[in-house]
């Protein structure tokens, strides 16, 4: 997955129990690393609890403060998404699928003439 897909991927488990923890401190260290104002900090909340309806948003608040280029929020992002499989296989694959596809959606519409879809399926 590329950086952007992982952090919302891992963004889109806020509600998920077996990762609550890590959950919890992948968005401490967003809002440590980027502030906690409204540009941060709501596109997140709002994404977590309506992921089709603030995907943009987040994308964008994301992206420009530059978020899915930082190692640490990566790093952060695949230890959500590590724990989640690690409870639930399969966990992964299909909320990186839905948030790559929603990106591709999302790059087509703002004018990108090239979507790069970067997922791959066995066999």
């Amino acid at each position: 997955m590329d950086p952007l897909t992982v952090v919302m991927s891992a963004l889109q488990l806020a509600d998920n129990d077996m990762v609550k923890d890590a959950y919890a401190g992948l968005k401490a260290l967003i809002v440590r690393k980027f502030g906690a104002t409204n540009t941060s900090v709501d596109p997140i909340d709002n994404y977590a609890a309506d992921p089709d309806g603030y995907h943009v948003l987040a994308q964008r608040a994301l992206t420009a403060a530059g978020a899915p280029d930082d190692p640490e929020i990566r790093a952060a992002a695949e230890q959500v998404l590590q724990q989640a499989e690690a409870v639930s296989p399969g966990t992964t694959i299909r909320i990186g699928k839905v948030v790559a596809d929603r990106n591709s959606q999302v790059n087509i519409a703002g004018g990108s003439q090239t979507v790069t879809n970067t997922n791959t399926r066995p066999g």
